[in-house]
């Protein structure tokens, strides 16, 4: 399909007038849904930037594995100890400062400056 062309999605359209979700592993389907959206919302985990040296949370030397999670993470962990939880945090933001984007950050912010509601 050429780069103009709108692909016809009438068959997948539901009553309310939104696309239904529709698996496919297909790199051509995705990239054809990111040109014609009006609108995409990007939903990641913390695992975007574990190529990034930013540690995930329940990975192999995930934080979970050697913090406890009811202490940095629950409101009653930051009523406990607030002082524990602005430390773990600000650790964090010190390590993300420093790290390098990776190429999903790149493709990511590279998708934000060609689709204004992204």
């Amino acid at each position: 399909m050429s780069s103009n062309q709108t692909p016809d999605y009438s068959a997948v359209v539901s009553a309310t007038g939104f696309l239904r979700p529709r698996a496919s592993r297909s790199l051509d389907t995705f990239h054809d849904h990111l040109v014609t959206s009006n609108r995409i919302l990007a939903l990641l985990g913390a695992g975007l930037s574990a190529s990034s040296g930013i540690p995930t949370y329940r990975a192999a030397g995930g934080v979970w594995n050697t913090h406890d999670v009811t202490q940095l993470a629950t409101p009653s962990g930051f009523k406990d100890d607030p002082a524990l939880v602005w430390t773990f945090e600000l650790e964090r933001r010190e390590m993300a400062k420093t790290a390098e984007p990776n190429a999903a950050h790149v493709a990511l912010a590279s998708l934000a400056q060609k689709k204004p509601n992204f």
